[in-house]
């Protein structure tokens, strides 16, 4: 007899005779002693043990169960009291069916773009199987030291565009597939730690607003220029709660203007505690008092909703002292502990003079975010060789340029006071090796040209 194909009836049929007659030996044989007591169902007709296919296992429930009655019974798939051949029918109906089942995630969405301060990131939704029919996504930021990561307020797009406040975090995306039967959620890989500046190096550039200038207005700075703005500042204190908050010009009301205004204009907002003046860091970072005085200054941070907290330590015998080398670790892991306003990691600075406190400071540097350096005499003569050399004090001693920010003096007397051009120098040679700028004062740069910002205008091009 010449061979035939089976037709694709044919096949079915011989498959489920098949499966049939397996079902009715190893079904009143064994599957009493596999599927003991009453299996597990899905919303699927026939899916008696609630794998979500329909095929030989189900049949064998039902077989086990033959001709058994009552309520609820196991197989009996029609409900109407008994096992029986009707709701055999039933089962061979829904033959190799299988549940409508919510998406799952094959490959992890991604994201492409500069992790730097006005740079836009972009998600891929990844890849799913059962066919999702909609997207969501949440942007987070994760602290890059690790931990849980927060939400990023109103980021709930295919794109973000990175702000001043998610610098020093890693950034990540949560999508979500959604279909019929439901949803499911990857997150991408992290990005790397965002930088401040959109030139791709994390270019700072900041400077100090001593409260006591009253003469010149916010409205007027050139807020393009710079990415970080100091209060200038709290000082400490020789008794409880070792902070004074009611010197130098700051006053409640002022300090409110000032985070108010840097934050319009998604520029971080920084305390500074300290100054030349201040004479009682000994006292406040006492083993007995450090953490009153820590507390105090966690504080003030929150209440205004600044970013961060700037030391500017300028005693002269308590730098690198014991209690000075347990102090400003134990600041910056409290700090690092808590969060600010806008429930980001705050920023933890220190002044450093680098004529004379590299030594001490240098080396503390896994516990500062950013040493600005207060070496205001250093020009760009000479191929900038006075402001390399105070950078590569730190450097050689382990800390990265990109912790560095080069200090531009602008009171009167300093050279780059009338030296614009020497700003500019400094400002391109810093965007050239990694390091950032700081200006003290920004009101003296404009109270020494006529209300104008030529000096702190130079940073404009690298941000």
């Amino acid at each position: 007899m010449p061979h035939r194909k089976l037709s694709r009836l044919k096949q079915s049929q011989l498959s489920l005779a098949g499966a049939l007659i397996f079902a009715l030996v190893f079904g009143t044989i064994g599957a009493r002693v596999i599927f003991q007591g009453h299996a597990a169902t899905s919303s699927l007709t026939g899916d008696l043990n609630g794998d979500c296919t329909v095929n030989v296992l189900d049949l064998s429930i039902l077989l086990s169960h033959w001709q058994q009655t009552g309520t609820g019974v196991v197989g009996d798939i029609n409900s109407d009291g008994i096992v029986n051949v009707l709701d055999l029918s039933s089962l061979l109906t829904h033959w190799n069916n299988v549940c409508a089942q919510p998406p799952a995630n094959t490959a992890l969405p991604t994201i492409s773009g500069a992790a730097v301060v006005g740079s836009g990131l972009t998600a891929t939704t990844g890849t799913w199987s059962n066919s999702p029919t909609s997207y969501s996504y949440h942007w987070q930021d994760c602290p890059a030291a690790g931990g849980s990561c927060s939400n990023i307020s109103g980021a709930i797009n295919s794109t973000y565009t990175v702000q001043a406040a998610d610098t020093g975090y890693t950034i990540d995306v949560v999508v979500t597939a959604t279909n019929a039967s439901g949803s499911a959620s990857a997150t991408s890989s992290k990005t790397a730690a965002v930088t401040s500046g959109t030139s791709g190096t994390g270019f700072i550039a900041g400077g100090w607003w001593p409260a006591w200038e009253t003469g010149v207005s916010l409205s007027s700075v050139p807020w393009n220029a710079i990415n970080q703005i100091y209060e200038f500042s709290d000082i400490t204190s020789a008794s409880s709660p070792f902070l004074t908050t009611t010197t130098h010009g700051v006053s409640v009301s002022q300090q409110q203007s000032f985070v108010a205004a840097a934050h319009q204009h998604s520029v971080l907002a920084i305390l500074s505690v300290g100054g030349s003046d201040d004479q009682n860091w000994s006292t406040a970072c006492a083993a007995a008092n450090r953490q009153t005085f820590i507390n105090s200054m966690i504080t003030q941070m929150q209440t205004y909703g600044y970013d961060g907290i700037d030391l500017d330590i300028e005693e002269g015998p308590f730098v690198g002292s014991t209690d000075f080398n347990a102090c400003v670790p134990a600041i910056y892991n409290a700090f690092k502990a808590t969060h600010t306003n806008a429930n980001k990691l705050p920023l933890v600075t220190i002044d450093s003079d680098p004529s004379w406190m590299e030594g001490a400071e240098a080396p503390l540097y896994p516990y500062i975010d950013q040493f600005n350096f207060m070496g205001y005499g250093s020009t760009c003569a000479n191929s900038c060789s006075a402001v390399a050399n105070f950078v590569a004090e730190y450097t050689s001693r382990g800390v990265p340029a990109s912790k560095i920010a080069q200090g531009i003096g602008l009171d009167p007397g300093m050279p780059q006071a009338t030296n614009t051009a020497d700003c500019a120098l400094q400002a391109q040679w810093a965007s050239t090796h990694g390091v950032g700028i700081m200006y003290w004062s920004i009101q003296d740069d404009y109270l020494n040209h006529s209300g104008t910002y030529p000096c702190v205008s130079s940073t404009a091009p690298y941000l």
